[in-house]
C-alpha cells in the first residue's frame, strides 16, 4: 500500500513516515510519522543526509495563535502510539541540500536513547497531498535561535 512504508527494530515501529515536495528555493520542510515503542523509550533526536540537521517540534495553538517552539526530546510511553502531525508535534527538516522531489524517498535516521539508530525512508508525496504544507517564515534561519 502507497505511504505505508514501515520501520522496525525488534521493539520499535515506525509507520508512514512521509514529507511533502518542495519548492526550489524552499529550504526546511515538515516530515510526520507515528512511532511506537514496545516496552517505551525515549526519542532523542533525528538526522538526515539530505539537509544539514532536524529539528522536532511542537506546535500549539494559544489565544488563537498557533506557536511552535523546539523539544530537545519525546518520551514515548510503553505501547502506545505517538503522532507526528501537522499542528502538533513534527520534526522540521532544516537546510535542504536540494529540493523534496514527489515520489521520491529520502534516508531519515531516528536516534533513540534505548533503540539506538533506527533508518527509514520518508516518503515524499507531491504538496498538497495529504500533508499540510509547512511554513515558518524566517523562523529557521541558522540565526534564529533554534540550536540544541
Amino acid at each position: 500500500m502507497p505511504g505505508c512504508h514501515a520501520g522496525y527494530d525488534d521493539e520499535t515501529r515506525i509507520l508512514n513516515p512521509r514529507t511533502t515536495a518542495t519548492p526550489p528555493d524552499t529550504v526546511v520542510a515538515a516530515a510526520y510519522m507515528d512511532i511506537v515503542s514496545a516496552h517505551g523509550d525515549r526519542l532523542t533526536g533525528a538526522s538526515t543526509p539530505a539537509a544539514e540537521r532536524v529539528e522536532i517540534h511542537d506546535s500549539r495553538l494559544h489565544n488563537g495563535v498557533a506557536r511552535m517552539r523546539p523539544v530537545q526530546d519525546v518520551e514515548l510511553a510503553s505501547g502506545r502510539r505517538f503522532v507526528f502531525e501537522p499542528g502538533g508535534m513534527h520534526f522540521m527538516i532544516v537546510g535542504l541540500k536540494q529540493p523534496l522531489a514527489a515520489n521520491t524517498r529520502i534516508p531519515f535516521i531516528l536516534h533513540f536513547e534505548h533503540a539506538g539508530d533506527i533508518s527509514v525512508e520518508l516518503v515524499v508525496s507531491a504538496a498538497g497531498a495529504g500533508a499540510v504544507p509547512h511554513t515558518h517564515g524566517d523562523s529557521h534561519s541558522p540565526s534564529a535561535g533554534h540550536s540544541h
